[in-house]
């Protein structure tokens, strides 16, 4: 029986530091699309193939700096958007922080 509750509470603890470590990366992606610049947008664009979402995308980040967001604000920005304009902002923001290459 006790084994059964050190179990349960390492991987509850395993499972909190993963979803920590889930946010910190989310944080570091949302904070690359507040801080890209227009060069780094621009060499983005042949890469997102639905042109669409990614102008969409652009809009929002594009309101959020105007108005000095922080990175939580720009997450409830984009899950506003929908799931598809959530997704395509956090491959964008890990290809701008380096993250990954290749198309969207």
């Amino acid at each position: 029986m006790n084994g059964s509750k050190e179990l349960r509470k390492s991987l509850k603890d395993l499972a909190a530091a993963s979803s920590q470590h889930t946010d910190e990366i989310l944080e570091e992606e949302l904070q690359a699309l507040l801080s890209a610049s227009k060069g780094q947008w621009e060499a983005l664009r042949p890469q997102v193939a639905d042109a669409e979402t990614y102008n969409r995308l652009m809009a929002v980040v594009e309101e959020a700096t105007r108005q000095n967001e922080k990175a939580a604000q720009l997450r409830a920005l984009l899950m506003k958007g929908g799931s598809k304009l959530f997704g395509i902002g956090k491959m964008a923001g890990k290809m701008l922080s380096g993250g990954i290459s290749g198309g969207i």
